[in-house]
């Protein structure tokens, strides 16, 4: 008997689950060979967040697109972790990709919402001093 060479329906639920595990993706993240895999995630949430709070055609999502099409890596991580910050399914994948890691990522989570974006909101810090705090911040969680 010979089954039939059709695929599973994907369903809601399976179409935001990450297809692989990605162990320390949060450090490998930091490296530029990543950039692309991270320009992608960055481009993924940024389309999440506009879906849901913000109305088509706007103003600031489309100027957000283009500083992640033109940005540096550093930029680009800049822009990940402020999103890592707000967006709950950005947080659930990269919980999901290095579930090995979740109690390592959870507590980074939660410096980075208390302590690591109010620094860089409230003080003269550059983005590469944010991004370097992040990196920091998520070694030692």
């Amino acid at each position: 008997m010979q089954f039939d060479k059709t695929s599973m329906p994907r369903t809601c639920a399976d179409a935001h689950m990450p297809s692989e595990q990605i162990a320390n993706v949060l450090e490998k993240a930091t490296h530029v060979l990543n950039k692309e895999w991270l320009a992608q995630e960055v481009r993924g949430s940024i389309a999440a967040l506009e879906a849901e709070f913000f109305a088509a055609d706007n103003a600031q999502i489309a100027k957000l697109r283009a500083m992640v099409r033109d940005a540096t890596h550093t930029e680009l991580l800049a822009i990940f972790y402020l999103l890592l910050n707000i967006d709950h399914r950005l947080k659930t994948r990269i919980l999901l990709m290095d579930a090995r890691n979740d109690k390592r990522i959870a507590r980074f989570l939660l410096d980075l919402r208390h302590e690591l974006v109010l620094g860089f909101f409230c003080s003269e810090q550059s983005v590469a001093e944010f991004v370097q705090a992040c990196g920091d911040g998520y070694c030692i969680a």
